[in-house]
């Protein structure tokens, strides 16, 4: 009698990995339990499990014991995104990370510029501490910036030396001060690559204060590129001209809200007029 029993072994490998990709996102800590089932498929787990870790003060005080030798390996070979929640000895943050072959994103974290400058591979950035500390590191050419919380008060010349947004596709700010202060300090050809942008805010009574420089600043990047398709802006409408909006052409999403808003109803809230939707229907056929 013939068994039509199928093992886990006999899964191809990209069956395997669909299961494995879908049980990281979906029950993570099944990934664990997993491991048992058979010699191979502990092997194929392995970089799914490691793919997303928390470095944490227990972790690193493990990380020079013997039995932790094969999980620090592990994390230098598979791990892509990092997490940092509390404060940390960060020399030891830094020797661990640094030689983490494959790391994209570190987010949470305050004093890790150091990790930051010694991650080549790094492609998304997460500030979300109230105030960015670091000024004498190269950070990478990543490919996706996330300001939340974080304020911005570095000048042209230390963005010049610090940063590199040649290749940036993403850009999100909040609060808008951040915002103003960052566009402020970038050289005026920057942002060419940019393909989201999102710099959006709640009611603040001091916002009327930058209003107008800030829209002036996301116009004229907005109008230096070609390849946006996604814009979601807080800004001041007058000001925000539809053919900087209109040059790109592969645009699909665009959420643009004046500051004046409906809280009122004797307020007057600007809007596009038929005549600037006619010429975004017409330049930008994916709306």
């Amino acid at each position: 009698m013939t068994s039509n029993a199928i093992s886990t072994d006999d899964l191809g490998l990209e069956i395997s990995g669909f299961i494995l990709e879908l049980l990281r996102i979906v029950v993570p800590e099944s990934l664990q339990q997993s491991k048992t089932i058979s010699r191979a498929w502990n092997q194929a787990v392995v970089p799914f499990r490691y793919r997303s870790v928390e470095i944490n003060a227990k972790l690193l005080a493990a990380s020079r014991s013997a039995p932790m030798s094969s999980t620090i390996t592990a994390i230098r070979q598979h791990t892509r995104h990092i997490s940092i929640r509390e404060e940390l000895d960060w020399d030891s943050a830094v020797e661990l990370i640094s030689n983490c072959r494959h790391v994209t994103r570190i987010k949470n974290f305050e004093p890790l510029g150091q990790v930051v400058a010694q991650s080549p591979n790094l492609r998304v950035l997460r500030l979300t501490s109230a105030k960015l500390a670091w000024k004498r590191i190269k950070v990478p050419p990543i490919r996706g910036l996330e300001l939340e919380g974080c304020s911005w008060d570095l000048t042209s010349a230390e963005v010049d030396l610090m940063w590199s947004f040649e290749n940036l596709e993403s850009l999100t700010i909040q609060p808008i001060f951040s915002a103003d202060s960052f566009f402020s300090s970038l050289q005026s050809d920057s942002l060419h690559e940019l393909q989201t942008l999102n710099t959006t805010a709640s009611d603040h009574p001091e916002y009327p204060m930058i209003k107008e420089s800030l829209t002036r600043y996301l116009d004229h990047f907005i109008a230096g590129g070609r390849k946006l398709e996604e814009i979601e802006l807080t800004c001041h409408l007058p000001l925000l001209r539809m053919t900087s909006i209109a040059s790109h052409r592969e645009l699909r999403i665009l959420k643009v809200h004046d500051y004046t808003g409906f809280r009122y109803e004797w307020e007057i809230c600007p809007s596009f007029s038929v005549a600037d939707i006619a010429v975004l229907s017409e330049s930008c056929g994916r709306l």
